[in-house]
């Protein structure tokens, strides 16, 4: 009889498991990693992801290091001492930002991201733009023209 009701019991454990696994693989997205209740695609961002991972880490950085400064301090200060704190933690993360520099260079950043510059009509209407020469004594400017 003890045979019996371990058999089923097994069974039942087997069943559940199997019921478990499926609803895993049914919730399961392929292809993710599950950070909290975030799937994040490994797949997406291509070569641009490694940067966006160091501007999250920048950032990160640079709030842990004004919020250091910012409990150091203590509570008796001025707006200018909140002010210049906040100004190193800027500065701090715009020194982080260096491998940015890449994508000022206008050439390089069209090959790097394959996009181009946008802008706005009077109307609100997002245009491709072209460079067109100012009036004359005032060089080349650049203005949103349509197509």
């Amino acid at each position: 009889h003890r045979e019996h009701i371990q058999q089923q019991q097994q069974q039942q454990q087997a069943q559940s498991s199997e019921e478990t696994d499926n609803s895993i693989k049914r919730t399961a997205v392929p292809g993710t990693k599950r950070f909290l209740f975030w799937h994040i695609h490994e797949d997406r961002g291509g070569r641009l992801a490694p940067l966006l991972k160091w501007d999250f880490f920048a950032f990160l950085l640079s709030a842990a290091v004004f919020s250091a400064m910012f409990m150091y301090v203590g509570t008796d200060r001025s707006p200018e001492d909140i002010g210049a704190e906040l100004l190193w933690a800027k500065a701090l993360y715009g020194f982080l930002s260096f491998p940015f520099i890449v994508f000022r260079v206008p050439l390089l950043a069209t090959l790097l991201t394959h996009t181009f510059q946008t802008g706005f009509t009077v109307h609100g209407k997002c245009i491709k733009v072209r460079k067109r020469t100012a009036p004359q004594g005032e060089g080349v400017r650049v203005y949103p023209v349509s197509p």
